[in-house]
C-alpha cells in the first residue's frame, strides 16, 4: 500500500495553488483506455461515477 502522508501534509500546508499543483501533477490520472473517464466530483445531487457509468453504457455498450 502506497503512503501518501508525507503528499497530503504538503497540500494541507500549501499557501498558494501552484504549491498544489507541483504535488499532484507528481502522480498520474490516466484513464485505463480511450474513451474512458475520469472525474471523482459530484454533478449536482448526482455522484460522477453514476454519470460516467451511464455515458459507458451508451457509446461503449459497456458497463463496467
Amino acid at each position: 500500500m502506497t503512503d501518501y502522508r508525507r503528499e497530503l501534509e504538503s497540500i494541507r500546508h500549501a499557501k498558494s495553488l501552484e504549491e498544489i499543483q507541483a504535488v499532484v501533477r507528481r502522480y498520474p490520472a490516466a484513464a485505463a483506455g480511450e474513451g474512458d473517464i475520469l472525474n471523482s466530483s459530484p454533478v449536482g445531487d448526482v455522484r460522477s461515477e453514476v454519470i460516467a457509468k451511464e455515458m459507458m453504457a451508451k457509446t461503449k455498450g459497456d458497463n463496467r
